[in-house]
């Protein structure tokens, strides 16, 4: 039987909408993970946008939907509250529902749209004893877990490099979309390495439309490259090297190689790809499943406040937010 109260504030895309979406693997929002899940319950969310209140009670069926989060939270009382706004949206949300004593924090990335924005979530939180995950949603995909046993257990053994590519369409500058989808792109190589960020440079123009931008970096012991900016299509891709392999996986790619004696060359080690391949990898609902763990047995949050700020502090480093 149900028992997690679950409530949303923002009802646009992430947080239902895209799970119309036929071809994306399901579930893909916090709605669909909500319902997807035995343990939760979807009570109710809320916009100040009608039409999506109202598109979004027809969608999941619910009837508690609410114009701001202030009366929803009084209302509903959930035990998880999932904040899909905008970043600039999300200090004032988290400190309402720090206010209302929400028990676990559900925040969509990116943290915040500035520095200074995710200082001031930090002194909210740390006033009170409100859990909060951060919703870097690879953290929780089995394809991404499954290179971090690689790298842990040193499969193929040291970590040595990964080459980053990030192409988001032709709509936004290389500044927004690293302080979106660059923000996945920053969290998953940390979680991966096990590092932080350090000794960077940046080339290119990372405020004109149809740019690209170049990032060099060290994240921990690994060295990092990265190219990110306007195509016609959506690359998100890295490409690991170890010592003894390679692994090139994201957004529907997944290829894993493993050094094997060459049948090129006598006396030599060639990669050879392995068959190892993922359909599904259940980002959302591992996302919730975890989040549930973290509620009801505490522990460290699977993706915690600092590990957001460490990604907003390296993107006002690079100079790309304020």
């Amino acid at each position: 039987m149900s028992s997690i109260k679950c409530a949303l504030i923002g009802l646009g895309r992430i947080a239902g909408a895209l799970e119309d979406d036929p071809l994306r693997e399901k579930p893909a929002t916090h709605a669909g993970a909500i319902v997807d899940n035995s343990k939760c319950m979807l009570a109710g969310g809320c916009d100040p946008d009608r039409k999506k209140r109202k598109a979004f009670a027809r969608r999941w069926r619910v009837k508690n939907v609410f114009p701001n989060s202030s009366q929803m939270l009084a209302r509903l009382k959930p035990d998880i509250v999932h904040i899909c706004t905008p970043p600039g949206q999300h200090l004032a949300e988290i400190a309402a529902a720090v206010k209302h004593k929400t028990p676990l924090i559900v925040c969509e990335k990116p943290l915040a749209s500035s520095y200074r924005e995710a200082g001031n979530i930090k002194k909210i939180l740390s006033k009170r004893r409100t859990r909060f995950l951060l919703n870097h949603e690879r953290r929780f995909a089995d394809d991404y877990l499954y290179v971090k046993k690689v790298i842990t257990r040193q499969l193929y053994g040291k970590l040595v490099s990964v080459q980053a590519r990030l192409f988001m369409g032709r709509s936004r500058t290389p500044a927004q979309i690293m302080l979106d989808d660059g923000t996945h792109m920053l969290d998953i190589i940390r979680f991966l390495s096990g590092g932080r960020f350090k000794a960077s440079s940046v080339g290119g123009n990372p405020g004109r439309k149809g740019g690209n931008i170049y990032l060099f970096c060290r994240c921990g012991s690994v060295c990092v490259q990265m190219e990110c900016g306007n195509r016609d299509h959506i690359v998100f891709q890295l490409d690991l090297s170890f010592d003894r392999g390679r692994i090139v996986i994201g957004n529907g790619v997944f290829r894993e190689y493993k050094s094997l004696s060459s049948p090129f060359y006598r006396g030599a080690r060639s990669l050879r790809k392995t068959g190892r391949s993922f359909s599904r990898t259940h980002y959302f609902s591992g996302m919730l499943k975890q989040a549930v763990t973290y509620l009801q047995q505490g522990g460290r949050s699977p993706s915690a406040l600092n590990d957001g700020l460490e990604v907003i502090r390296f993107l006002h480093q690079l100079r790309l937010i304020s």
